[in-house]
């Protein structure tokens, strides 16, 4: 499907492409392509919240991630979105045919990764947060 396609189907959808899930396990998110990351376990992905959160500092969840989480943690995981009261009022207004939401939608979310095992937290941390 060629990038024109995608977009179309984007606004169409009202899909957010920062790396913010649809209500299914997969994860869309944009490098210069269109990366699709399928989540294995049934149990994990997104909206899934668990004792260990780490704070991306980030609008956005990297596929990068997802694709670790999903390889490397044989506990659950999953990752959520924080936003603001502003930015929820504005998701649910229309976008004016925009297919990226406005920029203080972006500026009101904030990306959280969540893990069952503290062990895998920290490995997460370790290999995908410190510099």
């Amino acid at each position: 499907m060629e990038w024109a396609a995608h977009s179309k189907l984007a606004a169409e959808c009202r899909i957010v492409i920062l790396a913010l899930a649809v209500e299914f396990p997969t994860v869309i998110s944009i490098c210069m392509e269109l990366l699709l990351t399928e989540v294995t376990n049934p149990h994990c992905g997104y909206m899934k919240k668990f004792k260990h959160v780490v704070d991306l500092n980030s609008h956005g969840v990297s596929s990068k991630y997802i694709e670790w989480c999903n390889a490397n943690c044989k506990h659950r995981w999953g990752w959520h979105f924080w936003q603001s009261e502003e930015a929820k009022r504005i998701s649910q207004m229309a976008w004016h045919d925009d297919w990226l939401p406005p920029k203080k939608v972006v500026e009101g979310t904030q990306a959280y990764v969540s893990f069952e095992s503290y062990d895998e937290m920290i490995l997460f941390k370790l290999i995908n947060i410190s510099g």
